[in-house]
């Protein structure tokens, strides 16, 4: 998976990528900056909490346990979920969910590497996803958030220019 900030687009692009012999995809998405709502999280929550099966119970046709031990109250479905046998680490997650009552896509391994990105105009709310390996959560995190930084300040330059512009034609219009 990476990252990459467009600034000649304004966009915040997100190219997916399989590297196991079953998961061999890419799909990209691009995300306007200006949709792209601050504060980014490093470690989010969700990110270790999806592993644990304690975000999807309520969507229709899952069927999940929590993860060992079983409190009394659990139901029991018939195979216990792939987590109970393999370590989170061999665990890929990707895909929508439904997270704390947000539609959420996960792209992860390894939840100590992730961050959320929240945004708005979407069909997710936010992205969680692990960043690509030689980089940390926290300096892809900095950069989303000086573009973001940046786009909002160049929109509201733009702003105050088409402002202007709008005042001065008044005014030429008005002196005819």
């Amino acid at each position: 998976m990476s990252l990459h900030v467009n600034y000649s687009e304004q966009t915040l692009e997100i190219t997916l990528q399989g590297t196991d012999e079953i998961v061999r995809v890419e799909t990209s998405i691009s995300i306007p900056l200006a949709h792209v709502k601050l504060p980014i999280e490093v470690h989010p929550t969700e990110a270790t909490t999806i592993l644990n099966s304690t975000l999807t119970k309520d969507l229709p046709g899952t069927s999940f346990t929590p993860s060992p031990p079983f409190p009394p109250e659990a139901p029991l479905t018939p195979f216990p979920p792939l987590h109970h046998f393999l370590p989170q680490t061999d665990i890929y997650t990707t895909g929508p969910f439904f997270a704390h009552g947000t539609s959420t896509f996960f792209s992860m391994r390894h939840p100590d590497r992730t961050i959320a990105v929240n945004i708005d105009h979407s069909r997710y709310r936010k992205f969680v996803l692990e960043v690509e390996a030689g980089k940390t959560p926290e300096h892809v995190r900095d950069e989303i958030t000086h573009a973001v930084e940046e786009a909002l300040e160049w929109d509201r330059i733009h702003r105050r220019a088409k402002e202007e512009n709008d005042r001065l034609e008044a005014q030429v219009v008005d002196a005819l």
